[in-house]
């Protein structure tokens, strides 16, 4: 996606290859399902985030490893609109820039990780591990831990947070 924004429109199996993102410092991949969507890869971002998922009304699965870019506003997994489900089965790993980007913001919908999420590792940087402003559902079976100056897990809305594992706040 070096550059461009790549909408993920059909399931993607890349039998442990990866999907990586750009390092031109725009671009990524994007996502509004209305059928379920499959990715099996790991999903690597360079500089700006990774899946964006807006809107939808159907379920997303990633299974594999997902990590995040490098800048500012650049949330590894961003899902935003919509009533779709997001079910991750892979560690999660936060930007390595920015100052307000978690490894998973949620604003819509409900979301299950099977596995860590760490947020991201900007030193003074409010990177939640989870950022969940959901009126739903967020299942962690896994552990959860914040960003370099941030909590494992803000939750912000009416929702419902749920870690099978231990969340705590960063370094």
């Amino acid at each position: 996606s070096n550059g461009y924004a790549v909408t993920i429109d059909q399931d993607v199996n890349l039998n442990g290859g990866a999907l990586i993102g750009t390092s031109a410092g725009a671009g990524g991949f994007t996502m509004a399902p209305t059928v379920p969507r499959s990715i099996v890869a790991n999903v690597v971002g360079t500089v700006r985030g990774v899946l964006n998922i807006t809107g939808g009304t159907a379920t997303v699965t990633v299974t594999g490893n997902v990590s995040g870019g490098s800048t500012s506003v650049a949330y590894t997994i961003y899902k935003y609109g919509g009533s779709g489900g997001l079910f991750i089965v892979g560690n999660i790993t936060g930007p390595t820039g920015g100052s307000t980007c978690s490894a998973v913001h949620v604003t819509s919908g409900n979301v299950t990780v099977t596995g860590t999420i760490a947020g991201g590792s900007v030193s003074g940087g409010a990177q939640a591990g989870l950022s969940f402003s959901s009126v739903g559902l967020a299942t962690v079976n896994g552990n959860v831990v914040g960003g370099a100056a941030s909590v494992g897990v803000w939750l912000s809305g009416a929702g419902t947070c749920v870690v099978n594992g231990s969340a705590t706040g960063g370094t």
